[in-house]
C-alpha cells in the first residue's frame, strides 16, 4: 500500500499519547484543522523537519492543531524529544504494536505529514522534506486558523530544499 494521498479520507485510529491516554482521529481534528506528522526518532531527517513542525505547533490555535506520531516507544521519544528541544503533542505506533496506524496511512517514508480537515478529508501530503512543500503547508494552516502569516524559515537562515527521509517501521 502506498500512503494516502490529498482528496481521500483518513482513516480513523486511536493511539495513546506519553501516559497512556487514548486518543482518536475524531477527537483530534474536532477543532478543525489537523496537521499530523508520522516520525522516526533514529530518522536525521526527521531530526530536522520536526524543528519546523515545532514552530508549526507553537502556533496553535482553536481551528488548526498539530500532532505527531512516533513509531519509536515513548521511552525513547522522551530522550529525542529533550534533546531536540520538542515541544509537540504525541502519539506512539510502535513496533510493539506492529504499527497499526502507520499501516493504515500506508506510512512507507518518514517524516510524512498530512493535513486533515475536519469532514476528514486529507487535503495536504508531505512525504521526507521539501521546503517548498512546508512553505504551502502553514499558508493553509495560517488560513484556516484566521492568522495573516506562519513563518517557519528566517530570512537570512539556510535550509535545505529537499532531504530524503528513512524507510518507515524498521
Amino acid at each position: 500500500m502506498s500512503v494516502l494521498q490529498a482528496g481521500t479520507v483518513a482513516p480513523d485510529f486511536s493511539l495513546p499519547d506519553a501516559q497512556g491516554h487514548g486518543h482518536s482521529l475524531s477527537n483530534l481534528r474536532s477543532v478543525g484543522l489537523l496537521g499530523l506528522t508520522f516520525f522516526k526518532v533514529s530518522c536525521p531527517t526527521c531530526q530536522s523537519s520536526l524543528h519546523f513542525i515545532n514552530r508549526l505547533a507553537s502556533k496553535r490555535t482553536d481551528t488548526a492543531r498539530v500532532w505527531t506520531i512516533s513509531q519509536y516507544p515513548p521511552r525513547h521519544t522522551k530522550h529525542f524529544n529533550k534533546d531536540l528541544e520538542i515541544r509537540l503533542p504525541q502519539l506512539f505506533d510502535s513496533e510493539e504494536t506492529g504499527f497499526p496506524v502507520s499501516e493504515a496511512y500506508g506510512i512507507d517514508m518518514v517524516p510524512t505529514t498530512f493535513l486533515i480537515d475536519e469532514s476528514r478529508w486529507i487535503k495536504y501530503v508531505s512525504v521526507s522534506w521539501d521546503r517548498a512543500e512546508f512553505v504551502t503547508m502553514p499558508s493553509a494552516l495560517a488560513s484556516t486558523a484566521g492568522l495573516s502569516k506562519l513563518k517557519l524559515f528566517e530570512p537570512d537562515a539556510y535550509v535545505d530544499e529537499f532531504r530524503l527521509g528513512c524507510d518507515a517501521k524498521n
